[in-house]
């Protein structure tokens, strides 16, 4: 889904809307797709001016530390981590 399905989407918004950048907002899975396209098809970084991951269902492994410390940060202030 992240590689085709969301991809598709994201094009035919841009086409319907004749926008440059959209938003995306992800939820769990939407999460994980979002990360799947954008690491594997990078020029999908400039089509998106804001993405926006809520209670993402994977988490980046090879993060810079601060982006680690961000993350682990985010998650323990919203009581995921104990």
């Amino acid at each position: 889904m992240g590689i085709y399905d969301v991809p598709a989407v994201i094009d035919k918004i841009i086409s319907v809307t004749k926008q440059s950048q959209i938003y995306y907002l992800g939820y769990s899975m939407g999460s994980t797709q979002i990360m799947v396209l954008l690491s594997e098809k990078p020029e999908y970084n400039s089509k998106l001016k804001l993405v926006t991951m809520c209670a993402p269902a994977a988490i980046i492994n090879d993060a810079t530390t601060q982006l680690r410390a961000a993350i682990l940060l985010t998650l323990n202030i919203n009581g995921t981590v104990k």
